[in-house]
């Protein structure tokens, strides 16, 4: 009887860290998937709007980035496409949106890798953000 509750607990316990362990994504990230991925940030305005540097708060100002969405909602690669940001905006806000979390795609009804773009527009210190 100590020996079967033994290996019921070593199963469950198993059981367990197996499923507090990110899930590996397989195969290429998903252009246009059954639901895109969501950003957890809800507000993503005020979000880079508490963030923006001094020089950004006048003028207009935009930026595209490509962002790879993992099937665990972790941004792995994001790449300035376009826009007038300097090279160290860019860097800057490339590093803001690796740390985002976000809700991953779906497609079949499983969570996959998707590419998300993110469009940044400032007019006079404002933010306009579009997630694609």
């Amino acid at each position: 009887m100590r020996v079967f509750l033994f290996l019921i607990l070593i199963i469950t316990g198993a059981g367990t860290i197996a499923q507090s362990q990110s899930t590996p994504c397989t195969g290429l990230p998903v252009a246009v998937p059954e639901t895109p991925a969501v950003c957890e940030t809800t507000d993503l305005v005020k979000y880079f709007e508490i963030r923006i540097s001094e020089k950004l708060k006048k003028g207009t100002h935009s930026a595209v980035y490509k962002l790879v969405v993992d099937c665990n909602g972790s941004v792995t690669q994001a790449a300035y496409q376009r826009g007038t940001f300097s090279s160290e905006d860019q860097v800057s806000y490339q590093r803001e949106l690796m740390s985002l979390t976000w809700k991953p795609a779906s497609g079949k009804s499983k969570a996959v890798s998707s590419i998300v773009f993110v469009t940044l527009e400032i007019v006079n210190g404002k933010f306009t953000v579009v997630v694609q």
